[in-house]
């Protein structure tokens, strides 16, 4: 599990998310609610996707673009069990969470990192 992830206010503008993604090296940023609870993710990909729609720079927020079909790990979980919800969906970062209830991020888990992680020996997220 990662650590060091990126996470914005869910009220944050297009052109603030833009901003973020051009002075950081991440491929996705964590969007939180007001109370700190994960609402959504916003990748690099999605954003590229409406890049061209400069109108909306002032008008979306972070809310508007923000997947919120989201899968999620607890901390105890096997790399097993974060593998069989990803399955062979287009997903590369699921959030770790403390618990569902709370939805408090801790940290993120890539699929390359579940991948090498399994053929070292490993099965703890």
């Amino acid at each position: 599990m990662e650590t060091k992830f990126l996470t914005i206010s869910k009220n944050e503008t297009l052109k603030e998310i833009y901003n973020i993604f051009a002075n950081e090296k991440y491929n996705e940023i964590l969007v939180l609610d007001e109370n700190n609870k994960l609402y959504g993710i916003i990748t690099l990909h999605v954003l590229k996707t409406i890049l061209n729609e400069s109108l909306l720079n002032n008008f979306l927020l972070a809310a508007d673009i923000a997947n919120t079909d989201l899968i999620v790990v607890l901390p105890q979980e096997s790399l097993y069990a974060l593998l069989n919800k990803i399955g062979f969906r287009k997903i590369n970062t699921v959030p770790v969470v403390k618990s569902l209830e709370t939805m408090e991020v801790i940290g993120i888990i890539r699929r390359k990192s579940v991948l090498r992680r399994i053929s070292q020996g490993s099965t703890n997220v």
